[in-house]
């Protein structure tokens, strides 16, 4: 495995679309929810080039804002080597997964909100209109996040046995709906996540949500996932390639606010997420 190496920025060649984080509760204190790296993007289609044999897959993006972030220079590398054509299709920034009740990511809890609660229909409606080759999930700091799930009176977290069973239904659910009309889904590992890099205030102990042995455990029930669903399901490793990197995952020079990758590391990333995609659709037989 080759360390990710920083260069220069080069165009990332995509469409910049404003759009709001909408989540019915008060921001979280440091605003990782906003990602504090710039607007959601959507990627143009690229050009097909000339000739009935050319196919260039579809990928879309689901998932909040680090699915946001790590996809950033997805799209220019598709078109540029018009291999991909790459589309955020549904990210919310500050949404989760599991869905209901309150989150207590920063020690203070807020309500899940009915816009990240809507993801199941959102995510139908996207795959149903563009129907990809791919659909491309990240989730990550907001399901290793303390939940109190409604009608319960303590909060929980993955690594209990009750909330991975209730994750793991949200997580079969998403890909029952991401492969519904035959698109491939692509599930990257979640690196972890030091949320004490930006805190305001920070606090005097480490977020029980940057406990990496959460992250660890979510990547354990994504590898579960694959291999209950073979057929559909797809794992790329993004966590163990950004550990390859000289100071590891948590590297501030690849991930300035320990939670997103930065615009110039997600560019450098797409020369190995892209083709990661592409051999993925290959085992697929896409």
């Amino acid at each position: 495995m080759h360390a990710p190496v920083l260069f220069p920025a080069v165009a990332a060649l995509v469409v910049v679309l404003v759009m709001a984080a909408t989540i019915g509760a008060p921001p979280p204190r440091n605003q990782f929810a906003s990602a504090g790296v710039g607007s959601p993007l959507v990627a143009p289609t690229p050009p097909l080039p000339t000739g009935a044999d050319v196919f260039i897959p579809k990928i879309d993006v689901f998932g909040d804002s680090t699915a946001l972030r790590t996809a950033f220079g997805l799209p220019g590398w598709g078109m540029r080597t018009a291999k991909l054509s790459v589309v955020v299709a549904e990210t919310r920034l500050g949404c989760s997964l599991g869905r209901g009740g309150v989150i207590d990511t920063f020690g203070r809890a807020q309500a899940s909100g009915d816009e990240c609660d809507a993801w199941p229909q959102r995510w139908r409606a996207a795959i149903e209109k563009r129907r990809p080759d791919a659909a491309m999930i990240q989730i990550g700091p907001w399901d290793v996040s303390a939940r109190k799930r409604p009608g319960r009176q303590a909060f929980e977290h993955v690594g209990q046995p009750d909330y991975d069973a209730f994750l793991k239904r949200e997580m079969h659910l998403a890909v029952d709906i991401l492969s519904s009309t035959g698109a491939q889904v692509l599930w990257l590992t979640s690196p972890a996540i030091d949320l004490q890099r930006t805190a305001v205030p920070r606090t005097t102990e480490p977020l029980p949500a940057s406990d990496p042995i959460r992250m660890a455990r979510l990547n354990e029930l994504i590898a579960e996932i694959a291999a209950e669903r073979p057929d559909v399901v797809q794992v790329i490793d993004l966590a163990a390639y950004l550990r390859g990197s000289d100071e590891g995952e948590l590297d501030p020079a690849l991930r300035p606010d320990g939670v997103h990758l930065s615009e110039e590391a997600s560019i450098e990333l797409a020369s190995w997420l892209g083709p990661k995609v592409l051999e993925s659709l290959r085992l697929t037989g896409s």
